[in-house]
């Protein structure tokens, strides 16, 4: 009887409580690692307070902002954590339930296998072969139903447990709100969230001289709750970071020991064409400023899972360029250049597709004009040879070394390309090591840094060629950095 009363006391707190507050969430805006979570609906005052539910472990607290319309005025609003709850007592008890079910298992099965120690139980001396040999079997027989039914108890305390703990993740704490007036009224509670965030992710795909390019977001949250149909934004800004500027520190000097110090050469990764170092953690840039991006529909997301959300989509016609360095990769490689696409956008990973094929992954270039590298053009071949090589030793202990070489780049493709040709001619950086340019065709001569560009047209299932000649002379005891 007093099990029963207290079930319907449960109830009945669950019945008030659900009636008192009906607060849904209805927008939320991710940071790259947090979130600004918005609640919505309907509240009813009861004795000069309002019961607004739950929050996450994860709430930022001191974040809390909530209105009210009228008639009711809002005087203060307090969060506390939940230790007693109906929802969680209801819970726990049915684990004990569950707990007690396993214990009263285990006393059984201990009990018949017991019985199946015969040096110790004279019982079975008494009985015949035959019937002990059945009693023996049925005993068996039931350890294992038993030891079956043990297991999935198990599974059930396991759930449950992992239940309990998924609850009070999702309802650790309890938000009330001190108000003046009486009746109806719509609220808007607005807290943020550290267990949640997203990352920019793109694709682009190349079909022909058609570019599409997708800029999707992937989106988190642990908060133990479920959100469906919310709208989303994104923001670049990172809100639980420093805000105000650091304050200035003077520097003392004073003299120290000198230490011996074993120098270590650092991870590091090289900016392209400057020479100058980039520490790892550097090589992400984050986006200057604040951003913020509306993705296409609504976001229902479970707490632990990733989610894909398309951002905005560009069908684009791009400039595409046609690049080859025959003497460090025998092909052709394609870059789609576009203008400006109307935003900035944050840095992310990147996939590239030729057609249906994923061409490779890199990070999104932040320069504008977009350029991006879609890999090797597949429809177009290179070869390159070495047609000529003359050594003479001179009189006087010089060498002087002769070269020339032929590229064909051959178009297995329906249309004429266009194809960007880079070789390079040695630049003396010794007066006693000379270099002598003998010519190329199509005519062209070397740059100070020594490269021959060449922009030639390949007929559609043709090919076309490009070749050049230099010399090097230089004393015969000097050994060069570079193999001819």
């Amino acid at each position: 009887m007093r099990r029963l009363i207290g079930l319907v006391m449960v109830a009945s707190l669950t019945l008030v409580s659900a009636v008192s507050f009906a607060l849904e969430v209805t927008q939320v805006i991710f940071y790259p690692s947090s979130a600004t979570v918005v609640e919505e609906g309907q509240v009813v005052a009861k004795n000069g307070s309002v019961d607004l539910g739950y929050l996450p472990e994860s709430a930022q607290v001191d974040s809390l902002r909530l209105t009210l319309d009228k008639p009711l005025a809002l005087a203060s609003t307090k969060a506390g954590k939940v230790e007693r709850d109906p929802a969680l007592t209801k819970m726990r008890e049915d684990l004990q339930v569950l707990e007690i079910r396993e214990e009263a298992l285990k006393l059984q099965v201990n009990f018949l296998k017991s019985l199946l120690d015969l040096k110790n139980n004279k019982a079975w001396e008494d009985l015949p072969i035959a019937s002990a040999y059945k009693r023996l079997d049925n005993v068996v027989k039931r350890i294992a139903t038993l030891t079956l039914q043990q297991s999935k108890l198990k599974d059930q305390i396991k759930r449950k447990k992992e239940s309990i703990d998924h609850w009070r993740q999702g309802h650790a704490w309890r938000v009330m709100a001190l108000v003046e007036g009486v009746g109806k009224t719509q609220a808007r509670l607005v807290y943020g969230v550290s267990q949640a965030g997203w990352h920019p992710y793109y694709q682009a795909y190349l079909e022909g001289h058609k570019l599409t390019f997708l800029f999707s977001a992937r989106v988190w949250q642990n908060t133990g709750n479920e959100w469906k149909g919310v709208r989303v934004a994104l923001s670049t800004t990172r809100p639980w970071e420093r805000v105000t500027p650091p304050q200035p520190q003077p520097i003392y000097l004073r003299p120290v020991e000198p230490i011996r110090i074993l120098k270590k050469v650092p991870n590091v990764m090289t900016l392209k064409g400057t020479g100058k170092a980039l520490a790892p953690e550097a090589a992400y840039q984050p986006l200057e400023g604040a951003a913020i991006y509306k993705p296409h529909g609504l976001l229902s997301s479970v707490s632990g899972k990733k989610r894909i959300l398309k951002v905005k989509m560009w069908s684009l016609t791009p400039r595409l360029k046609r690049l080859s360095c025959p003497a460090q990769d025998q092909a052709v490689y394609i870059v789609a250049q576009v203008g400006d696409l109307g935003q900035i956008l944050p840095p992310g990973p990147l996939e590239v597709h030729q057609g249906s094929s994923l061409g490779g992954k890199m990070s999104l270039p932040s320069l504008i004009p977009l350029k991006i590298p879609f890999g090797r053009d597949q429809t177009m071949k290179v070869k390159r040879e070495l047609v000529k090589r003359f050594l003479d030793e001179k009189f006087g202990g010089k060498v002087e070394i002769t070269l020339s070489y032929r590229t064909t780049i051959i178009n297995q493709g329906s249309d004429i390309r266009e194809v960007e040709v880079v070789e390079a001619v040695p630049v003396s950086q010794d007066e006693r090591i000379k270099v002598k340019f003998k010519g190329a065709e199509p005519e062209i001569h070397p740059s100070k840094k020594g490269f021959l560009k060449w922009k030639i047209k390949v007929p559609p299932r043709g090919k076309a060629q490009v070749s050049y000649s230099f010399s090097v002379k230089y004393p015969k005891g000097i050994r060069l950095n570079h193999p001819f």
